[in-house]
This record gives structure tokens, sequence and C-alpha cells, in this order.
């Protein structure tokens, strides 16, 4: 189980995130892995499609080990019963105009 989340009460509780220790230069050797930050901006407050639309302009949708999710915009039904249909386990649910945050939310939901 991920050190971010335990187990309480027979429910999965998702711990509040870390704050990073603020460092010059990143650590090397094994045993570190590395996530990109966008020039130290906070793209936290900006709505979910100008989020996703700013990490499109970083990667290369479909080359490398970054994966682009792609979304759908319409029929959440007709989506939900395609995937079902196919045997995928469900899909996720945002507002396109959600800020992110962490935690429980009910602009974020998931269906299976």
């Amino acid at each position: 189980m991920s050190k971010r989340a335990k187990v309480v009460g027979g429910r999965l509780k998702f711990l509040p995130p870390q704050i990073p220790t603020r460092v010059e230069r990143p650590p090397e050797g094994e045993g570190w892995v590395h996530e990109a930050n966008l020039d130290g901006h906070d793209l936290g407050f900006l709505p979910l499609l100008q989020r996703k639309q700013a990490l499109w302009q970083l990667i290369e949708p479909g080359l490398g080990k970054i994966q682009y999710s792609e979304h759908f915009e319409g029929s959440a039904l007709a989506l939900f019963r395609t995937v079902e249909k196919i045997g995928l386990n469900g899909i996720i649910s945002k507002r396109a105009d959600s800020r992110y945050r962490s935690g429980l939310s009910n602009t974020w939901l998931k269906a299976k």
C-alpha cells in the first residue's frame, strides 16, 4: 500500500500531500525518481482543461514514458456503456472548470 494512504475503519484514507524541501540541485544516484516542475509555477488554480493544455504542450503525446490522458465530452452514459462492454474498469469524470485540490471532491468522480 502507498505511504500516502492508510486504512481507517475498513476504508482507504489518503494522507495530505507532503511539502518538498527546496534544494538547488536534484539528488543523484539510485533510489530517486524525479517529477517535472513547470518552472516553479503552480497550475492548481487553473481549470482542468487549461492544466491539460499546458501538459499537452510539454510532452509529445503517444511518445515516451509520459502519457497524456485524452478526455471525452458528450454523453457520459454512452461512454460508460462502451467501457463496460469492452471490459474496462470504469470512467473518471472531472468537472472541466474544476481547480486542482487534494482530498475527496465532488468534482472528480469514478463510475464502475
